[in-house]
């Protein structure tokens, strides 16, 4: 849902199903991190990637007040943000446009770092709140064996030619000396 045709579903940050006081003026930070554990060999260029799974987003909602029904509609809001407790251990039901857009939507998260109104210019005041994404973990791991050219046709590694031979000329000078050194003893 785009903020051009559908403005109004950008003013409020949904949690647990209730609408956030006042004017949700951002929703930053929110991405996708993912975790690659990358494995160099002993004189070689390049490495190879494991794919390890996606980490969890860390993001901050902004909210603006400037009526008092704006805070009062926060004095009853805010009970969402107090820490998680042996009766209610869970993470909460999070909506908003921004969150949708990712390449993996966040859909489920936790209260990280809530703050209190402070003022701002104009006789408003202005919430930050810090989320933690919430993701059960689930078995995720890949090597990428090639690359892909987007047009349809697969590539091989990044700088491959023919027969997965490199394109680039120090790579091609070690293979070189690589094959001289095999020959001189005897391989």
């Amino acid at each position: 849902m785009d903020p051009i045709t559908n403005p109004g579903a950008w003013d409020k940050f949904i949690l647990a199903g209730e609408p956030s006081p006042g004017l949700c003026v951002s929703v930053a930070g929110a991405r996708n991190p993912r975790t690659w554990d990358e494995k160099k060999g002993a004189g070689s260029s390049g490495a190879g990637l494991v794919y390890q799974g996606d980490g969890l987003a860390k993001f901050l909602v902004r909210l603006r007040f400037w009526t008092k029904e704006h805070f009062d509609e926060w004095d009853a809001w805010k009970r969402l943000l107090q820490p998680p407790t042996e009766k209610n251990p869970n993470a909460l039901d999070s909506e908003h446009p921004q969150l949708g857009l990712l390449p993996v939507p966040i859909s489920s998260v936790v209260v990280d770092d809530p703050g209190a109104p402070e003022p701002e210019a104009d006789d408003t005041w202005i919430v930050e709140i810090w989320f933690r994404q919430f993701r059960k973990p689930v078995p995720a791991q890949a090597s990428p064996a090639g690359s892909k050219s987007g047009k349809g046709g697969a590539g091989g590694a990044s700088g491959s030619g023919p027969g997965g031979k490199s394109t680039d000329p120090v790579d091609q000078y070690i293979d070189e000396l690589v094959g001289e050194v095999n020959s001189l003893a005897g391989g």
